[in-house]
């Protein structure tokens, strides 16, 4: 009899364990494999501020093809350590972004770097280019 009850309580207790997961995972938003960001331009050079908690250099890939800055990346968490899980809120993730930049950018002068979570972003600006004036001869 004794037997018998503790495996319904360890039946209930899984159950109830599972459910709160599940209700925890489901209740709160998710925004897994977005990276939020600000865009900003100055006279000089377009400023990108992209937040991207607890990821390396190395999980994260920039580039600048044909106009076009594509932020990606990839996190991966990875336990090694064997145990019974109460809850699990952090999970891998990847993200892609693409942008158009205007044709007035100076891509290979772009700069970038990683602090506190935050990737900052460097796009400088060529020099505008006064407008010419065409002189008009007679015939």
């Amino acid at each position: 009899m004794l037997v018998l009850r503790s495996q319904l309580d360890r039946g209930f207790d899984r159950f109830f364990d599972r459910a709160l997961e599940e209700f925890t995972q489901a209740s709160r938003p998710s925004n897994r494999g977005v990276v939020e960001l600000d865009l900003l331009e100055t006279e000089e050079a377009f400023l990108i501020s992209a937040d991207v908690p607890g990821m390396k250099r190395d999980e994260i890939e920039l580039t600048i093809e044909d106009n076009q800055l594509t932020l990606k990346g990839q996190r991966e968490l990875n336990s090694e350590v064997e145990a019974q899980r109460h809850l699990s809120e952090r999970k891998s993730y990847a993200f892609n972004r693409r942008f158009e930049l205007p044709s007035n950018v100076a891509a290979e002068q772009t700069e970038a770097s990683l602090a506190e979570g935050v990737l900052q972003i460097t796009v400088p600006k060529l020099p505008e280019e006064a407008p010419k004036t065409i002189q008009i001869q007679d015939r």
